[in-house]
């Protein structure tokens, strides 16, 4: 199978991504402010990636009817998480220490290889995701990169008192 690339980019604020192919847009993510809700909006689909509890996070995945087409659960403390996307499972890590490399990896091998930056754009490697999946990268490369962030403030303010 052939390796696709893809990009993505966001806005200043990160709640708005978009996802391309070449300059061909093939979809868009809206990340809602202090709401743990995110659209995506792939053609004539929409998504919603719905995020609960406090100290073990999950997100569901849920198609516009209503049904529940995914799963992602967070390891706590970690940079890892198990997707269930349809009948399929993935994992997903960092890549480096740094977090700006992570992989999305089935039972065949690397099914997403991801590169960002900290300028709000990125590079996706896959051989044959689907856009749902790539969408799912992505919303999993802004969920820990923010996560990061909290965890940094709030170390940050515990030395400082």
């Amino acid at each position: 199978m052939r390796q696709e690339t893809y990009s993505w980019k966001n806005n200043i604020w990160g709640t708005r991504i978009n996802l391309y192919q070449d300059k061909t847009l093939l979809g868009k993510m809206k990340n809602f402010t202090f709401k743990p809700t995110s659209e995506v909006i792939l053609g004539d689909e929409k998504y919603h990636f719905e995020t609960k509890g406090l100290f073990e996070q999950y997100t569901r995945i849920v198609d516009k009817e209503g049904r529940i087409v995914g799963d992602i659960d967070y390891e706590a403390w970690s940079n890892k998480a198990t997707v269930q996307l349809f009948d399929k499972k993935y994992f997903w890590k960092a890549d480096d220490w740094m977090r700006l490399r992570w992989r999305l990896v089935d039972d065949k091998g690397v099914a997403l290889d991801i590169q960002s930056s900290y300028a709000g754009k990125g590079e996706i490697r896959s051989e044959g995701g689907s856009e749902l999946l790539l969408m799912t990268g992505i919303f999993l490369q802004n969920y820990f990169m923010s996560y990061g962030s909290v965890m940094l403030m709030l170390l940050l303010v515990l030395l400082c008192v």
